[in-house]
């Protein structure tokens, strides 16, 4: 069989993680993916190729991209009155995202992104209270207290994180 060069992919290599054989083993080996969304296996395609099923996308696809996600607190996180946030920061440019958990995990084991998870207040009083003799420490204190604390970790957080009463109820 011969496909032209410009109606298929460069050759990937597969772990054995996403395409099968025909009769379902994981396949591990050279493939290409031609202009129709055949995958065949080897370098090139040849008349030895196989067709190889997809089970699952290709890992470069599935690869989650580093921009913000919007994260809101769940219900339980109110009983508790706090919750985790994750935040990533790419040390070659210093551009600072906040994340859910698992795109978290994905990026903390890239050797150029830094990452923090955070402890953030969320049942007030959001104002501090002073019962005198004593002064009682808000929901606004204590977020800040903790940007304090992890601004010497991440540069730049200060100044990402300006609301310290976001979902405070």
């Amino acid at each position: 069989m011969y496909i032209p060069k410009s109606k298929y992919s460069e050759p990937k290599h597969s772990r054995g993680d996403f395409l099968f054989s025909k009769d379902g083993t994981p396949y591990v080996g050279w493939y290409v993916k031609t202009y129709n969304d055949i995958y065949l296996s080897g370098k090139e395609p040849s008349n030895s190729s196989t067709v190889l099923e997809l089970v699952d996308e290709e890992p470069d696809k599935a690869k989650p991209k580093f921009i913000s996600d919007t994260i809101l607190p769940e219900v339980e996180d109110y009983t508790k009155g706090y919750f985790t946030r994750y935040y990533l920061q790419d040390r070659r440019n210093l551009k600072i995202i906040q994340v859910n958990q698992q795109k978290y995990f994905y990026f903390t084991k890239e050797t150029y992104i830094k990452g923090i998870e955070l402890k953030w207040v969320i049942r007030g009083p959001a104002q501090d209270v002073i019962k005198p003799p004593y002064l009682y420490q808000g929901a606004i204190t204590r977020n800040k207290q903790t940007i304090d604390t992890y601004s010497n970790m991440m540069t730049g957080l200060k100044d990402y994180i300006l609301d310290y009463k976001e979902f405070v109820e």
